[in-house]
């Protein structure tokens, strides 16, 4: 909203979006922002709507905002995935982050699946 009232940011040029943690942003009463922000992004965008949750509400917004929507479920339906550990680990540069990831990927490729942000 703050982006739209000081007209500062235009997304109509925008062609890739994605929304992460829209369980969250949800629960948190961000709805109608979001709906606001997909709103004014081209129509022919590609988006990716990643949630640890799909309740009824982010199904709505999934059917209205994306074009054949591909669905992923880890887990059962609706909850949350019990078997999915989270490690969080902050370094003080890119390199530092470049370094850290290259020397453990082999060991966490191993382990199975994973998504790094």
């Amino acid at each position: 909203e703050m982006c739209k009232a000081k007209g500062g940011l235009t997304l109509g040029r925008a062609t890739f979006v994605v929304v992460d943690e829209a369980d969250r942003l949800f629960s948190m009463g961000f709805e109608p922002q979001l709906r606001s922000l997909l709103g004014q992004v081209r129509p022919d965008r590609q988006t990716l709507l990643f949630s640890a949750t799909f309740r009824p509400a982010l199904e709505a917004l999934a059917r209205d905002a994306l074009h054949e929507p591909v669905r992923l479920t880890i887990g059962e339906a609706g909850d949350a995935a019990a078997d999915v550990s989270q490690i969080v680990e902050v370094l003080p540069s890119e390199d530092a982050k470049w370094g850290w990831l290259s020397t453990r990927l082999g060991h966490l490729t191993g382990l199975g699946s994973g998504l790094v942000f």
